[in-house]
């Protein structure tokens, strides 16, 4: 499987998994004039990717944190090294 491909089937996942289970509660909103003093990420899928020159292998990572910060799935993977950094960050 193409790596770019992979990272996209990942985060596919994260997505549909996401939304399968989502629930959109009734909020009551108040009028208020304070400003939030918090920013939230809601759900966020991080990718990463592992390489040095002298390795025989690359890896790549990632997870999906849902809006209360757990992490809801995750996944790695060892690839053989990729020519440079930026390729093995494409994953």
């Amino acid at each position: 499987m193409d790596p770019l491909e992979l990272v996209r089937y990942a985060e596919s996942e994260c997505h549909s998994w996401f939304n399968a289970n989502e629930i959109v509660p009734l909020i009551l909103q108040e009028h208020s004039s304070e400003e939030p003093q918090v920013i939230s990420l809601d759900n966020i899928c991080m990718v990463d990717g592992s390489w040095t020159s002298t390795a025989q292998f690359s890896g790549c990572g990632w997870f999906w944190k849902d809006s209360t910060g757990k992490i809801q799935l995750m996944g790695t993977r060892n690839l053989r090294r990729r020519e440079t950094a930026l390729q093995s960050e494409a994953l």
